[in-house]
């Protein structure tokens, strides 16, 4: 709940409706945040860690969880950590 205490209610709104309004919504805020940092599915298979945190505006700490709790993996390519552009398309909008 907010700190000024709102209630939101969700009159004739199935949980099925529901769900793919979130998954809309986070669909256009991946595919803004992929324009932000230039490049798209198509161009690019991997992304930096700074790019995974900034498309998901999250911390490193964060990204560090979903990697050890298995929900993202993490590959290593010459001591640098990288994620599939894709594992996060998938694992982060389809389930949704």
């Amino acid at each position: 709940m907010s700190k000024n205490n709102e209630v939101i209610q969700f009159v004739s709104t199935t949980p099925d409706e529901l769900a793919n309004l979130i998954s809309e919504k986070l669909k256009q805020a991946l595919e803004s945040q992929l324009k932000k940092i230039g490049t798209t599915p198509e161009k690019k298979e991997f992304i930096t860690r700074e790019e995974a945190k900034q498309l998901l505006n999250v911390t490193f700490a964060t990204l560090w969880r979903y990697n050890k709790n298995g929900q993202l993996k993490a590959y290593k390519f010459q001591n640098k950590v990288y994620y599939k552009l894709s594992d996060i398309e998938n694992g982060f909008i389809k389930n949704v």
